[in-house]
């Protein structure tokens, strides 16, 4: 057990390691993405909050996006890429296993969060997981694009499935 163990860890290392954190931003700077909203650049944006998208009404439009079609075909390639890196054969195309699902939150969160932190990323990863595959060793599609959707929808500046 404990080399099956020390075999996760060092997996969720290899996939910790593989974003580059600056060079995602210089990246997203190309492409017009911010990492902060205009008034307050100091504080990261995953820290910030928007009081306009938290109304009642508002909740409700950004939750109406899950079928805007640009969203719809925004999640795709993340479905697809992940099956392709996945160690679920293709064969069972409505499934994402765990471990690499867990991968996958870690990178994001690299890319995402200012300050790396080796415990705070597996923990967050490992709480994701728990809720996001509802106690299963896999994800389905279903739930893989709800979440990221939930992600997109954090960190966006505005209720616009184009943005």
């Amino acid at each position: 057990m404990a080399r099956k163990k020390k075999k996760a860890k060092e997996k969720e290392a290899k996939w910790a390691g593989t974003v580059d954190s600056q060079a995602f931003r210089e990246r997203a700077v190309l492409k017009n993405i911010s990492f902060a909203r205009a008034e307050d650049k100091s504080t990261p944006f995953w820290q910030q909050a928007d009081a306009h998208l938290n109304t009642d009404d508002a909740k409700l439009e950004r939750n109406a996006l899950r079928d805007h079609p640009a969203v719809k075909m925004a999640l795709v390639p993340w479905w697809n890429t992940s099956k392709r890196c996945g160690d679920i054969p293709l064969t069972h195309a409505d499934r994402l296993a765990r471990s690499d699902y867990k991968g996958l939150c870690i990178r994001m969160y690299r890319a995402l969060i200012d300050v790396w932190d080796d415990e705070e990323a597996f923990t967050t990863a490992e709480e994701d997981c728990e809720e996001d595959c509802r106690g299963l060793s896999f994800i389905t599609r279903e739930q893989f694009v709800g979440s990221l959707f939930e992600l997109a929808d954090m960190w966006s500046h505005d209720i616009d499935g184009d943005e």
